[in-house]
């Protein structure tokens, strides 16, 4: 008894499967026998809503892909139309159907289906009614006018129909009796059973359906789709009541799979199984295969467990029997039992958290496994809360973690753990009836409290530790004994500087500051009046040290800036040196040595860290709010949470269990809320590394720190999702954020422009850009601390992918987001920067340039890359290719992995189909860079395009031709809309004065060079004396141009030579060489110069600047 057709409908409502799940899910189905896919999914608007409109090329380039993989796989790939607003009586409306289904014939579809299922069951159009006078009649006259136009396009091609009723038992309505009656013979119809989704469908439902339509029907099984009112459940329970005799009275089953494509495998591959033997068909065996076949053998069983969490419900309802009984041998055995199988939900969930291989399936069961977390965790407290009152202890307390459980685990995540809620209602009832405990010991902070505000205020520092005191000033101030001198961590208004004497302390040589706010450091001004060395977070030096130039180009008008950059010092002071995230540095000149290492935390601000200490020998902290304690009072008493004494100097990071001191400063940009992931990722880090106590700025000492930082990061995520919706994002992309697209090529899809890596057999690895790692949004503004690059997701590339070393990193381009990390890499992985010789010089130099999205700092590179010659590294040859279009100064790079062409592209495209151009008339674009691209593409024929800021794109056939075709109407129509000769950066000749940003003392000469090109931009190549010679768009050349060149600079200033006569060639550069002289004395930022140029006696002026800064007496001024 076998099915003849057998497979799945992509018929659910909501997100449908990417082209890459579909492609993998068709594999899926070939390996397991089933012949069938058919495409129709919901929210397809081509599909159904805007059913008359096109698909757009990169989604019908991915069908096309899916159906020739069908082919190979020998699966027919049927398409299917849902036209909710036809008129059936319209020749136009019919035309449009014939031309869909003609397109997707096209592409080697040959099997149809129309989809009238949840449409209006009555006439939308007043000429249906009067042409068809029945809806049966109307869906029948146009599935037969199509059913005989595609059998005389192919006889082999077939239609099916979902009518409008799709389900029931006998009798059905006239409808199902008349479609039957007036519908051609070899059309097939779907029947979804008895009801929409059914958990039984035996051969009798069936038959009955067929009766009425006068044919065996396909069998449409709506399990394991999860669409709808389903949508937060999950569905992986083995198929069952689906009768052995089916097969005898349908012609074929289409499963419909929920929206999660890898878990519904699950239940898929037992569907198969029932497919290939329905008598011998043992639900359980085949769940157990497939569960072992989707998770591995080794968290098969975890899945299991999390599966049947439902199961708990039994056990519940005899614990809570127990209980009303006063049973209470019963109710201890029941405790211990549920006690027990809640001990093993948790430990399947942190194995399928942690250990699954399977990472779609990992990222898509996510949802629930927090969900059962969180189930857990009330189900714990709610036996906590029985067993206390059992014991006649106060519950009180329990109450309110266990209500912010419940409304976490009540989340829209349906999972069978939710069968706990009975016994957490139960439990919070008992404990709010329960008397209020004592008040706790003060130095208790329970979660959920506010840290108190006090320490040493009104009096001397406390010691939390031997040689190490806090003080309470506008922050806490915390003070690193070494033997007679002190490092001080942030510093306040400086108030400390007067009880230090009271610790045998005569000396402060150093203050090291967590971030920039004013309440760290108002009184820094008194640390450099005695002498104490100013270490600043590399990321804010110039909120510290040039703040003057921070107040002056802070905008204020018209102001959607809400970072609290402007809580910043209100002058500068002297910094000593930067503290560089991840480096170890080492303070104290006394007895005793402070080891500190750098790690970067943002969230509070951009660029806060956090210092961490282990204290030599391990010692405890005193127990919070005690009292103030002088050397010679002898030992502390012992913390009871403390541990080996490792430290963690925080900042404004956290202030207590489940506390920040500042929302607002997690706004870093207008209505944004980038700090609050940012938070998260920083806290998240803190605690994976073990530390015993935390010291934040504003707060007590946190210890233990895994339970406060767990309140914090529930409570943040939660108001996240408050703000934004539900959004696995940063969890998902924490654990996951390099992705395969091949063996041995790897997208970190975590950073602000995507980075690749190519992975060696040797175990080392090499990056095409690294920008802004692991980023959580971008912040307003474009100052330095507005931007901060950091290594967070390097630590799982090495675990997850075994990278021993980073060889090497090499850009696409200048572009700050693409090379944001690359000194950071250098410094911590001791990876070289390797740059094509078109962009070397600007990394290295790029004050020299006035080009947008400079990065702060020269970047030293490390090998300059030739153009279009092969370089070698490890097993791999790449090629650098000029690449003009979204900047002059870009580079295609070819390479082949794991037997795929590659080509890494950058910024050239603005959307992940590659049809969008983004080019940028200041980066020098001309008219003909995309036709130059395009053809560069051509001839190199990759079969993967990585883009800088999208999903990688397999090339489809005839893109690339249809590239070049764009990209020649795009150079037309600015050679259209252009005087003859100019090109759309510069009209024509780019001028530039070379450097565009200089500093000075004050009268001493300074040289400069005015740099002319005659082609629009090549002037501009930030190589070091290499370029190409490119033709202008028609091939001939632009004529020799006489040129005049006069300096302009402020009145006062001497510059020599007072004019320099050039002659640019076609296709050339020309230099002018002048020399300024500032005044003597004179103290001034970015004063302007310019070049006044004369071309052919034509005058255009001023047509480049350049700014100087000069200080007199050789002191950096503003």
């Amino acid at each position: 008894m076998t099915f003849e057709i057998r497979g799945l409908v992509e018929g659910f409502y909501g997100p449908f499967y990417t082209s890459a799940q579909r492609e993998d899910m068709l594999r899926f189905l070939a390996a397991h026998a089933m012949n069938f896919y058919l495409y129709g999914p919901k929210n397809d608007r081509p599909h159904r809503a805007r059913w008359r409109a096109g698909y757009a090329p990169e989604q019908l380039a991915g069908l096309a892909h899916g159906i020739a993989l069908a082919a190979e796989l020998g699966i027919r790939f049927g398409y299917a139309l849902s036209p909710v607003s036809m008129s059936y009586s319209s020749p136009g409306d019919l035309a449009l159907v014939r031309e869909r289904f003609r397109l997707f014939y096209d592409l080697g579809v040959r099997d149809f289906a129309l989809f009238f299922d949840d449409v209006a069951a009555h006439f939308q159009h007043s000429a249906d009614a009067r042409r068809y006078g029945t809806f049966a009649r109307a869906h029948a006259g146009v599935s037969n006018d199509l059913a005989a136009w595609l059998r005389a396009l192919d006889p082999r091609c077939t239609l099916a129909i979902c009518p409008t009723e799709y389900h029931g038992s006998p009798p059905f309505g006239d409808y199902l009796h008349e479609l039957g009656t007036c519908l051609l013979p070899e059309i097939d119809v779907f029947y979804t059973g008895p009801d929409v989704c059914c958990p039984i469908i035996s051969a009798a439902d069936v038959k009955g359906f067929a009766a009425a339509v006068g044919r065996a029907p396909i069998l449409w099984d709506n399990y394991p789709v999860n669409d709808l009112g389903m949508q937060f459940e999950l569905h992986l329970e083995p198929v069952r009541g689906r009768s052995a005799d089916l097969g005898s009275a349908v012609k074929g089953l289409l499963a419909n799979p929920m929206l999660q494509p890898e878990a519904s495998k699950i239940p898929l591959a037992t569907l198969a199984a029932y497919l290939a033997d329905p008598a011998g068909y043992d639900p359980d065996a085949a769940w157990q295969a497939a569960l072992v076949e989707v998770a591995g053998e080794a968290c098969a069983p975890a899945l299991r467990t999390f599966a049947r969490a439902g199961h708990l419900e039994g056990l519940v309802s005899g614990l809570l029997a127990a209980h009303e009984n006063g049973d209470g041998a019963g109710r201890q055995e029941a405790e211990e039992r549920l006690a027990a199988a809640l001990a093993v939900l948790d430990g399947a969930r942190d194995l399928l958290t942690t250990r699954l291989e399977n990472a779609a399936l990992r990222s898509e069961l996510l949802p629930w496994l927090v969900s059962v977390d969180h189930w857990h965790r009330a189900g714990t407290l709610a036996l906590q809360a029985l067993a206390a009152r059992d014991r006649g202890q106060p519950t009180q307390e329990l109450a309110r973690p266990m209500e912010e459980a419940l409304d976490w685990a009540t989340r829209p995540r349906r999972s069978g753990a939710d069968s706990l809620r009975p016994l957490v209602a139960h439990a919070l009832t008992v404990a709010r009836a329960a008397p209020a405990p004592d008040a706790a010991p003060p130095q208790a902070v329970p979660a959920g409290e506010t840290p108190p505000r006090t320490g040493g205020a009104g009096g001397g520092p406390v010691r939390l530790a031997p040689d190490l005191y806090r003080f309470h000033d506008t922050c806490h101030v915390y003070v690193l004994r070494s033997g007679r001198d002190a490092v001080l961590v942030d510093f306040g208004a400086g108030e400390v500087l007067e009880h230090l004497p009271a610790l045998g302390i005569e000396r402060v040589t150093d203050v090291l500051m967590t971030h920039h706010h004013r309440d760290q450091g108002q009184g820094l001004a008194r640390a450099a009046a005695i002498g104490a060395r100013i270490w600043v977070p590399e990321t804010e030096r110039d909120l510290f040290g040039d703040v003057d130039a921070h107040w002056q180009a802070r905008e204020l008008y018209n102001n959607y800036n809400t970072r609290q950059d402007r809580f910043c010092l209100l002058e500068a002071v002297p910094v000593a040196g930067t503290l560089r995230d991840y480096e170890t540095r080492h303070f104290g000149t006394g007895s005793r040595t402070w080891t500190l290492t750098v790690l970067p935390t943002p969230g509070h601000t951009t660029g806060s860290i956090t210092l961490i200490t282990s204290p030599q020998p391990p010692t405890p902290i005193s127990p919070l709010g005690s009292s103030p304690q002088t050397p010679g009072e002898g030992e502390p008493a012992s913390h009871p949470l403390a541990g080996e004494g490792s430290i963690a100097f925080t900042g404004d990071l956290i202030a207590g269990p489940g506390k920040v001191w500042s929302l607002a400063a997690t706004q870093w940009s207008y209505n944004g809320a980038e700090g609050l992931p940012a938070t998260i990722a920083s806290l998240l880090d803190l605690r994976d590394r073990g530390l015993d106590v935390l010291l934040p700025s504003h707060g007590e000492p946190i210890a233990p720190v895994a339970p406060a930082i767990d309140l914090l990061v529930e409570r943040l995520w939660h108001l996240i999702r408050e703000r934004r919706g539900e959004n696995q994002r940063l969890i998902v992309l924490r654990r996951e954020p390099y992705v395969a697209l091949t063996p041995h090529l790897l997208l970190n899809r975590s950073s602000m422009s995507n980075s690749y890596v190519i992975l060696s057999r040797s175990g080392r690895a090499l990056l095409i850009d690294f920008g802004y790692d692991f980023c959580t949004g971008i912040p307003a503004g474009a100052d330095r601390a507005s931007r901060r690059p950091w290594l967070y997701t390097l630590p799982r590339l090495k675990r997850q992918f075994g990278v021993e070393a980073i060889d090497a990193v090499l850009p696409t381009h200048f572009h700050d987001d693409h090379v944001a990390g690359f000194n950071l890499l250098r410094a911590v992985e001791g990876s070289q920067v390797w740059a094509p010789e078109s962009i070397a010089g600007i990394l290295e130099e790029p004050w020299r340039y006035d080009l947008p999205c400079l990065w702060y700092d020269p970047i030293p590179v490390d090998r300059v890359l030739p153009l279009e010659e092969p370089v070698r590294w490890q097993e791999y040859e790449l090629t650098l290719y000029p690449q003009p279009g979204h900047t002059r100064h870009a580079v295609a790079i070819a390479f082949e992995v794991d037997g795929r062409r590659v080509l890494a592209v950058g910024d050239q495209f603005q959307d992940g189909a590659g049809s969008r151009w983004n080019y940028v008339y200041k980066n020098g674009f001309e008219a003909g860079d995309y036709r130059r691209a395009a053809e560069l593409y051509c001839r190199l024929a990759p079969d993967l395009i990585l883009s800088g800021h999208h999903e990688p794109m397999p090339v489809t056939p005839g893109y690339l031709e249809d590239l070049l075709a764009r990209a020649t109407t795009l150079e037309r129509l600015h050679r259209e809309l252009l005087p003859a000769g100019a090109e759309p950066a510069a009209g024509g000749l780019a001028v530039r004065i070379d450097p565009h940003q200089a500093d000075t003392p004050a009268g001493q000469a300074m040289p400069f060079v005015v740099v002319l090109s005659h082609d629009g931009f090549g002037g501009e190549d930030g190589d070091r004396g290499s370029r190409a010679s490119r033709a202008t768009g028609d091939g001939s050349p632009a004529p020799p141009r006489e040129v005049l060149v006069r300096p302009v600079a402020p009145p006062g200033w001497g510059v020599e030579p007072a004019e320099a006569r050039l002659c640019l060639r076609p296709r050339g550069a020309a230099r002018a060489a002048f020399v300024l002289v500032p005044p003597a004395g004179l103290d001034v930022r970015r004063a302007r110069i310019a070049a006044d140029v004369t071309v052919d006696g034509a005058r255009l002026g001023q047509c480049a600047e350049a700014l100087v800064t000069v200080f007199a007496n050789g002191v950096r001024g503003t």
